[in-house]
C-alpha cells in the first residue's frame, strides 16, 4: 500500500468523511447519510484521517472522559481495509487521551476483534460474555455515555447499518457474533476493554 500518513481530523472534509462511510458502510451517498457523518464530525473531540500518496482512506473519531477512550466513528474506505488504520488510530489515540480504557459500539465482528487483540481485558467474550470484573464499572460509565445497553441494544440502528452484513474469516467468531448481534434488525453491541 506504501506509507500512509496519520493526520488529525482538523482539515477532513464532509465530502471525504462520507464518502468513507457511505463505501465502508457499503450505502449510498445520501444526504441522510451526509448528515450522520456531521453529526458524528460535530461531537468528537479529536481523531485521525489517513492518506496514502495523496489518496484518502478513511477516519477515526474519539471521545474521552477520564481514562476512558470511546470510539465515536470509525471508517476505512474498502480499499484501505485490513492494513491495521484503525488499530494504529486508537494507540496514538489512547496516548493522546492517556486511556486506560477503550470502548465502541458495532455490528461488526472484524471490528470486535480490533478491540481483543488491543486489550489486555475485553468484552464481550466467546467464553465470558459480557462479564468482567476488571472492567465491570467501565462499562456501565461507557454504555451510560453513548445511551446504550451495557451489552446488547437490540435495534439500536433502526435497521442493518451495513448494506452487506460484515463476516468474519473465522467461523466459530461469526456463529457466536450471530448468535449475540442481530444484524439484520440493527442490533449494537457495546464493547469494551481495558489496556
Amino acid at each position: 500500500m506504501g506509507v500512509v500518513e496519520y493526520s488529525s481530523i482538523g482539515t477532513l472534509t464532509l465530502e471525504n468523511a462520507t464518502l468513507a462511510a457511505a463505501e465502508g458502510f457499503i450505502r449510498p451517498y445520501t444526504k441522510d447519510l451526509k448528515d450522520d457523518v456531521d453529526n458524528h464530525l460535530r461531537l468528537a473531540k479529536f481523531g485521525f484521517q489517513f492518506h496514502c500518496r495523496g489518496e484518502f482512506l478513511g477516519f477515526t473519531l474519539f471521545q474521552y472522559q477520564e481514562d476512558l477512550l470511546m470510539g465515536a466513528g470509525m471508517q476505512i474506505r474498502p480499499v484501505a481495509q485490513g492494513f491495521g488504520l484503525v488499530k494504529q488510530a486508537i494507540l496514538l489515540a489512547k496516548e493522546r487521551a492517556n486511556a486506560k480504557f477503550l470502548a465502541y459500539k458495532t455490528q461488526n465482528p472484524r471490528m470486535w476483534q480490533v478491540g481483543e487483540r488491543l486489550c489486555s481485558a475485553w468484552t464481550p467474550t466467546l467464553e465470558y460474555g459480557f462479564v468482567n470484573k476488571d472492567i465491570n464499572a467501565v462499562r456501565n460509565r461507557a454504555a451510560e455515555f453513548y445511551g446504550v445497553k451495557p451489552t446488547v441494544t437490540s435495534g439500536f440502528y433502526g435497521q442493518a447499518l451495513y448494506g452487506k452484513k460484515p463476516t468474519h474469516w473465522d467461523g466459530q467468531i461469526q456463529e457466536w457474533w450471530d448468535s449475540v448481534c442481530n444484524f439484520e434488525q440493527g442490533d449494537s453491541v457495546l464493547c469494551v476493554g481495558k489496556f
